[in-house]
């Protein structure tokens, strides 16, 4: 079933952010072997790389500091206003 925010497969529930994010990598790992084949390069590299930056990448994101800034709306709010006002200014 598909709802607004992805789709289920019996108990799996898939998000649509994240099949972008792995649409994204593979890819840019598809990419990135071809380029490595016609520079020479052995293009295995690419797709171990990419296994084991999916791993560091999900560790982040579950990750002690992580976790604080998803959970404090008032870091977040500040950090993002922070953002959008230093922007502005450099624009000036």
């Amino acid at each position: 079933m598909i709802d607004r925010y992805g789709i289920h497969v019996g108990e799996l529930y898939f998000r649509f952010y994240g099949m972008i994010i792995m649409f994204g990598a593979v890819l840019a790992a598809i990419l990135s072997h071809r380029r490595a084949k016609k520079a020479g390069q052995d293009p295995e590299l690419i797709w171990d790389m990419l296994i084991w930056l999916l791993i560091a990448g999900v560790l982040g994101a579950l990750s002690p500091s992580a976790l604080i800034v998803r959970r404090c709306p008032e870091f977040d709010e500040a950090r993002i206003e922070g953002f959008f006002v230093a922007r502005h200014d450099r624009h000036r």
